[in-house]
């Protein structure tokens, strides 16, 4: 899976590509340096882009999507997008 993620005003829209077959939803991670757990956001199902609008200018942010099966096991997974956030 690919991800892309971009910065505007207030908001970091990420993109991915198309998931493999057997996927039942996607999940977004996303970290920040004083944050390292992360947090998980659900994007609707079938979706492939989230805008994160809970962002901080000048803050740097790390994203990771999996795909993942019904039972909650991942399929694959994307490789980080790195960007620092929003003016």
């Amino acid at each position: 899976m690919d991800l892309a993620c971009t910065a505007a005003t207030g908001a970091i829209t990420c993109t991915w590509s198309a998931v493999p077959d057997g996927t039942d939803h996607v999940i977004l991670l996303r970290s920040t340096p004083a944050d390292a757990r992360g947090r998980v956001l659900m994007p609707a199902p079938g979706a492939t882009s989230f805008v994160d609008f809970n962002v901080t200018a000048g803050q740097p942010y790390t994203y990771l999507v999996h795909a993942m099966d019904a039972g909650g096991q991942s399929l694959a997974h994307s490789t980080f997008a790195q960007l620092t956030c929003c003016g």
